[in-house]
C-alpha cells in the first residue's frame, strides 16, 4: 500500500475517532441509563438540548399505570425556586413538558419515579441540564458540518505529512485553511446566529469556547501557511497545527458554549417603569396584563390564571363561576365584566353574544381588553383599539388568552402553543402558559403580582364552596416562581379536600383516587397519608391502609395517639401490626 493512501487512512480514522470522541462526552447529548423501581427496569434517555420553539417533552417508558412521576425544574444558575409538575400517563409513557426558553437558555431538570414507597431520581446523580436553541436551516448546517469534518481531516492529513521523506504541504495547508475558513469563520457564525441570536460570541465579544476553538485552529494553520514561505521544515508547523487543531476537536461540543445570562435579564425587566408611569391622570390605571381563560374538557373545571406589572392583579381580573364560565377583564379593566358577564352567560348567551352586550354599555369600550370562556367551552377575546401596544389575543376551543403593554406577540402565542400542547391539570396548564408568557417577555415593564382561579361545582372546602384553587401573589419579586409554589400546595389541598369531601359521603372509591393523588403530590406530608390510610381502609384495602398509616406514623411519631383513639381506624385495633405501629413510646 503507498504511503499516501496509509496516510490517507490513518487521518479518516483519527477523525472519526474524534467526531465520536466529541460525541460520546458533548455536554448537550443526551444521558441515558436504567433504575430498578418495584421490581421492575426503567430506561430512560433525557435529551440535554432543545432545537425550535416548542416546549420540550421528557418522556420516560415505564409500561406500568403503578409507576407514577414527577418533572421539576428551574433556570439554569439561578436562585428560582424549582417548579414541580405531575407527569402525565400516554400509551405506556409518562410525559412532561419543560416550558421553552429564550435562545441559549438552559433549564436543571430531574424526573422523580415513584411506585408505592419505591422512589427513583432520574438521572441518579440528582439531575441534568438542558439548552434551548432556535431552528438552524438545513442548507446551513449541512455545509457547516461537512466543512468543519472536512478540516479536520485535512489538518490531520497534513500532519502526517512530517513523517513522509519528501513533504507535499502546500495543496494540503491551503485547503486546511479554507476549509476552517468557509465551515467556522463563515458558515460557524450564521449557524450561531440562527441558534442563538448572535454570529459571534468567542473573543474578543465573549467567552464562548466553540467560537474561540474555531479561531486558534484556523491562526495555528495560519502560522503553518506563513512558515511555508520562511521556514525551512514547514511540515514541523504543520504537524503542531494539526496537533493543535486534534486538540481543538476533542474538547467535547458546546463546553462553555453560548448561554444566557437570566440574572442579567432579570436586572433588565426589573429596570421597567412601575405601573404608575402608565397611569393617565384622572382616568383608572391601565393594567399591563396577560391572561388566559380556560375550560378543561374533562373535568368541566374553568380557571383564569393572570400575571401583571400592577400590585395584586388578582383582585382586578380574574372571574369564574363553576359550570357558567370564566371571564378575564384588563386594560383599565371594567371589573362590572367579571359578574355581568358570568350572569350574561348564566343566562344562556354565548360567549360573543355575551361580549357585545358588554361592549354595547361600556363607553370606554375601546380600551378594554376581555377573555370569555362558557361553562361548553365556546370562547372569544377581545382588544380595544385603544389599549396600549403590543396588545392582542388569541382564542380556540375552551381557551382565551390576551395581553396589553407586552414585549411582543410572542407572550400570547407562547402561552397558545404551551396550554393546547401541554397535559396535566387545568391548573398545571394555565400555570405553564403563564411561565410561557413571561419566558418570553411578559409585560414589558417587568412583573409584580400573579393569580391562579380553578373552579369547579362543590369542589370547595367541604364541599360547600366552588372554589376548588384561588392563589394569590400580590406583590412579589418573582411572583411566577411564588404562585408556582403556592400552586404545589394547592394541588395538595385541592386533591385533599375532594378525597376527604368524598369519604365524607360515603364515596370511598372516588375518594381513594383524589387522596392517592393527594399523596403522590405530597409524599412527606404526614396527615395526609394518614388520611389516606383512613380512606384505603373505608374502600376495602386493609394491608394497604397499614402500610399508608406506617408511612405517616414514620414522618410523625405523634400520630400514634390520635391513631389509637381514632374510631375511622377501629376495624385495625385487633391487628398485631396496628398495635405495634401505635404502641406509645
Amino acid at each position: 500500500m503507498k504511503r499516501t493512501t496509509k496516510f490517507w487512512l490513518i487521518a479518516v480514522a483519527i477523525t472519526v475517532a474524534s467526531a465520536l470522541y466529541q460525541r460520546a462526552t458533548g455536554p448537550t447529548y443526551p444521558v441515558s441509563g436504567s433504575v430498578a423501581l418495584h421490581g421492575r427496569t426503567v430506561h430512560y434517555r433525557l435529551d440535554r438540548s432543545h432545537g425550535g420553539e416548542t416546549d420540550h417533552q421528557v418522556r420516560i417508558a415505564t409500561e406500568s399505570p403503578e409507576i407514577t412521576g414527577r418533572l421539576s425544574w428551574k433556570r439554569h444558575k439561578t436562585g428560582d425556586d424549582w417548579t414541580t409538575i405531575a407527569m402525565r400517563s400516554e400509551n405506556g409513557e409518562l410525559v412532561g413538558l419543560l416550558p421553552h426558553q429564550p435562545p441559549a437558555g438552559k433549564l436543571d431538570y430531574v424526573v422523580e419515579l415513584r411506585a408505592g414507597n419505591d422512589l427513583a431520581v432520574l438521572p441518579p446523580q440528582g439531575g441534568t441540564v438542558i439548552r434551548f436553541k432556535g431552528d438552524v436551516p438545513l442548507f446551513v448546517l449541512i455545509p457547516h458540518v461537512l466543512a468543519m469534518f472536512g478540516a479536520m481531516l485535512l489538518s490531520t492529513r497534513a500532519g502526517l505529512e512530517y513523517f513522509s521523506p519528501e513533504p507535499h504541504l502546500r495543496g494540503l495547508i491551503w485547503w486546511t485553511l479554507g476549509t476552517l475558513a468557509i465551515g467556522g469563520l463563515f458558515l460557524g457564525p450564521v449557524v450561531q446566529k440562527y441558534a442563538f441570536g448572535a454570529y459571534w460570541t468567542g473573543w474578543p465579544f465573549g467567552q464562548d469556547l466553540t467560537d474561540n476553538k474555531t479561531l486558534v485552529a484556523f491562526l495555528a494553520w495560519l502560522v503553518a501557511a506563513v512558515a511555508l514561505f520562511r521556514s525551512r521544515a514547514p511540515q514541523r508547523w504543520a504537524l503542531g497545527a494539526a496537533i493543535v487543531t486534534l486538540v481543538v476537536f476533542l474538547i467535547p461540543h458546546s463546553v462553555l458554549g453560548s448561554e444566557l445570562d437570566y440574572e442579567a435579564m432579570d436586572r433588565l425587566e426589573g429596570s421597567a417603569p412601575s405601573s404608575s408611569g402608565t397611569e393617565r391622570h384622572g382616568a383608572p390605571s391601565a393594567i399591563a396584563t396577560f391572561s388566559i381563560v380556560a375550560r378543561d374538557s374533562v373535568t368541566g373545571e374553568l380557571g383564569v390564571a393572570v400575571a401583571s406589572r400592577f400590585f395584586a392583579v388578582g383582585s382586578v381580573v380574574p372571574w369564574a363561576r363553576a359550570d357558567v364560565g370564566a371571564v378575564a377583564t384588563q386594560s383599565f379593566a371594567n371589573t362590572s365584566f367579571g359578574w355581568t358577564g358570568l350572569d350574561l352567560l348564566a343566562e344562556g348567551n354565548d360567549p360573543e353574544s355575551a361580549l357585545r352586550k358588554l361592549l354595547d354599555a361600556d363607553n370606554d369600550r375601546n380600551r378594554r381588553q376581555v377573555g370569555i370562556v362558557s361553562g361548553s367551552g365556546a370562547s372569544v377575546t377581545y382588544t380595544g383599539s385603544e389599549c396600549l401596544a403590543w396588545a392582542g389575543g388569541r382564542s380556540g376551543r375552551n381557551y382565551a388568552i390576551q395581553g396589553n403593554i407586552l414585549a411582543g406577540e410572542s407572550v400570547v402565542s407562547a402561552m397558545e402553543s404551551t396550554f393546547v400542547h401541554t397535559g396535566g391539570t387545568l391548573a398545571d396548564r394555565l400555570y405553564l402558559a403563564l411561565v410561557a408568557g413571561d419566558r418570553n417577555g411578559g409585560d414589558s415593564r417587568g412583573k409584580q403580582s400573579a393569580a391562579l382561579l380553578v373552579v369547579k361545582k362543590g369542589a370547595g372546602y367541604g364541599g360547600y364552596t366552588d372554589r376548588a384553587i384561588d392563589i394569590r401573589v400580590d406583590d412579589h419579586a418573582d411572583p411566577f416562581a411564588e404562585l408556582g409554589r403556592l400552586l404545589t400546595l394547592a394541588q395538595v389541598n385541592y386533591a385533599w379536600n375532594q378525597g376527604w369531601t368524598l369519604f365524607m359521603e360515603r364515596q370511598y372509591q372516588p375518594a381513594l383516587l383524589a387522596q392517592e393523588r393527594a399523596a403522590q403530590l405530597a409524599p412527606d406530608n404526614p396527615e395526609v397519608w394518614y388520611d389516606l390510610a383512613v380512606i384505603r381502609l373505608a374502600a376495602g384495602k386493609m394491608d394497604d391502609a397499614l402500610s399508608a398509616l406506617e408511612a405517616a406514623l414514620r414522618m410523625n411519631p405523634k400520630l400514634r395517639a390520635q391513631a389509637r383513639a381514632d374510631g375511622d381506624l377501629a376495624r385495625l385495633r385487633t391487628l398485631q401490626r396496628f398495635i405495634d405501629l401505635t404502641r406509645p413510646e
